[in-house]
């Protein structure tokens, strides 16, 4: 990977200003071309030529990417820096740039700008979630550490079960929320939660086939047949069904802000885009001529889509669906 590189994007994507926000959402994607970044209310920045493999962005838009030589750094002032010649195979960033890698078997590392590197796990983590409260959380399947693991600077490692989730996620506060179907005993299967001040509880035993947590801890569940839930954030909230429709063929992406994004692919693979707000329920944002796929979502409970020929397109709250610009990108990340 080149630190500095130079050339133009095939459809070079358009400039447009958008709504003021508190916290500017940033979407990187891999072209044809390189790595481009775009935020709103500034646009398109061309990053690199080189090919990435994943990506990931921070709240100020520091972008960090995994490329064939290694694991590299771009700030908009000092552009790229190489952190690491090893293969990483996954890593995860806070919203301040604290990233947490799995190396295989070298173990779980982490690496922030004011200490570098400190390995925190020789063991291998199967899967992994991380809190923008600098908390890490992580699946564990071999023998010498098998089970449900978190571990903060300030603690070190807590061993909190030996089940295993099937999806392991976490919010901004740093409490966990995880998926428990297939490793773990009978009649305990559903959503749990747990978080340092009174441990684990049981959200849900529903079996979800998907389930997905805003950065502010609303949790949604896809209970196929059953619907979908919403369990918000209040003291004493319980899941609520939003929609009654078997979400089978169909794909959540809960949104920073406690809102929820419905992906919806009707059995003639055609998909049409939902919001859901708890305040006034669902509103269609994506025509279904317009199938646009895979979501990520920003920070302010926006969302950006790779709309296949047409490039990346955008959707926040105070503007309808649009074009950014751009080709079909091969890789699409922001920052929730």
């Amino acid at each position: 990977m080149s630190a500095t590189s130079t050339g133009t994007h095939t459809t070079r994507p358009m400039l447009e200003t958008l709504e003021e926000r508190n916290v500017p959402s940033t979407v990187v994607g891999n072209y044809d071309n390189g790595v481009w970044s775009y935020t709103t209310g500034s646009g398109w920045s061309f990053l690199t030529s080189a090919q990435a493999q994943q990506l990931d962005v921070t709240d100020n838009g520091t972008v960090y990417g995994k490329f064939s030589d290694g694991l590299w750094r771009h700030t908009s002032a000092g552009g790229w820096s190489k952190l690491s010649n090893l293969n990483v195979q996954s890593f995860q960033v806070t919203d301040d740039g604290i990233l947490y890698g799995d190396f295989g078997a070298s173990g779980v590392w982490r690496w922030n700008t004011g200490g570098g590197w400190l390995q925190i796990s020789s063991q291998d983590v199967a899967t992994l979630t991380v809190s923008d409260a600098d908390v890490f959380y992580g699946r564990f399947d071999g023998a010498a550490a098998l089970g449900t693991w978190r571990w903060t600077a300030s603690d070190g490692w807590l061993k909190l079960t030996n089940n295993r989730p099937n999806e392991l996620l976490s919010d901004d506060a740093g409490n966990l929320v995880g998926r428990f179907s297939t490793y773990i005993m009978a009649g305990q299967q559903g959503t749990w939660k747990w978080n340092a001040t009174v441990g684990w509880s049981r959200l849900s035993n529903a079996a979800a086939d998907d389930i997905d947590v805003s950065d502010n801890g609303t949790v949604f569940e896809d209970r196929g047949t059953a619907g979908i839930w919403r369990l918000g954030t209040a003291t004493g909230a319980t899941f609520q069904q939003i929609s009654p429709f078997d979400a089978k063929n169909s794909t959540i992406f809960a949104l920073a802000n406690g809102d929820l994004y419905y992906d919806w692919n009707s059995s003639a693979g055609v998909y049409s885009g939902w919001v859901y707000k708890a305040t006034t329920g669902w509103v269609k944002v994506v025509d279904n001529s317009l199938n646009a796929f895979p979501v990520v979502t920003g920070k302010d409970g926006d969302a950006f889509f790779d709309h296949g020929a047409t490039g990346t397109w955008h959707w926040s709250p105070t503007q309808a669906f649009h074009q950014l610009g751009g080709k079909n990108p091969t890789l699409l990340v922001s920052q929730s």
